[in-house]
């Protein structure tokens, strides 16, 4: 997998799950096509864009609509970039404006 990615990026394959949380539990928005993880940053308050096949049930999926995004096609190759940036400007966006009126 390393050879698909520039030298600079950062890939997390080696962390225990406490050490994965901490990691999601830092970030605006997660961007996944595995359900492992994707529970795992919405269970630390992370935003999720989960990329996901339509067969992949809906019990695997989070479920706090207003915090994150699910794009479903019948093969994961039909999902396009366009759809996974709107969904990540969508959450990115929201959470800023939660911070500008949090009182």
């Amino acid at each position: 997998m390393r050879a698909r990615f520039p030298r600079s990026t950062i890939i997390f394959d080696r962390l225990t799950i406490p050490q994965m949380a901490s990691v999601l539990a830092r970030l605006s928005v997660f961007i996944s096509d595995n359900t492992g993880p994707v529970q795992i940053a919405a269970a630390v308050g992370t935003s999720v864009v989960a990329l996901l096949p339509r067969s992949v049930h809906d019990s695997l999926t989070p479920v706090e609509e207003d915090r994150h995004r699910v794009i479903r096609q019948q093969r994961m190759s039909e999902i396009t970039t366009d759809q996974v940036y709107e969904a990540a400007r969508e959450l990115l966006a929201a959470g800023r404006t939660a911070t500008l009126f949090a009182s």
